[in-house]
């Protein structure tokens, strides 16, 4: 009986030992996917950022050059308004024409550059 006692612990010892060291494996294994899912996170949330910095920098650089575009083609028109002649009011027209374009084609570069940012 004494034996069977004897086995009968140290076959539990094994499996408590045994239990044990695999609980630390899931542990390590389980800290160690944590860690590397944070970095992904991390990795992840920093592209996402640059790529809207560079969004937003082209953004602004589209929209200067539009408002550049704008200012040349007000001043533009501002001029032909002043001279009242028939000749420079159809060109004026032809330029309100032109700024309405720019500005739909401005909306449109900043719609396509949010649904790509999103």
């Amino acid at each position: 009986d004494e034996l069977n006692e004897t086995l009968a612990d140290e076959r539990a010892t094994t499996l408590a030992n045994t239990q044990f060291s695999v609980s630390q494996e899931i542990t390590a294994k389980e800290t160690e996917f944590f860690n590397q899912l944070s970095e992904l996170q991390v990795k992840s949330e920093e592209k996402l950022h640059d790529t809207s910095m560079k969004h937003i920098e082209e953004l602004k650089k589209t929209t200067e050059a539009f408002e550049t575009q704008l200012s040349l083609k007000e001043a533009e028109l501002k001029q032909l308004y002043d001279s009242h002649n028939r000749e420079k009011l159809e060109i004026a027209e032809k330029h309100e024409e032109d700024i309405r374009k720019m500005q739909v084609c401005h909306l449109r570069k900043i719609n396509e550059m949010k649904i790509e940012a999103a």
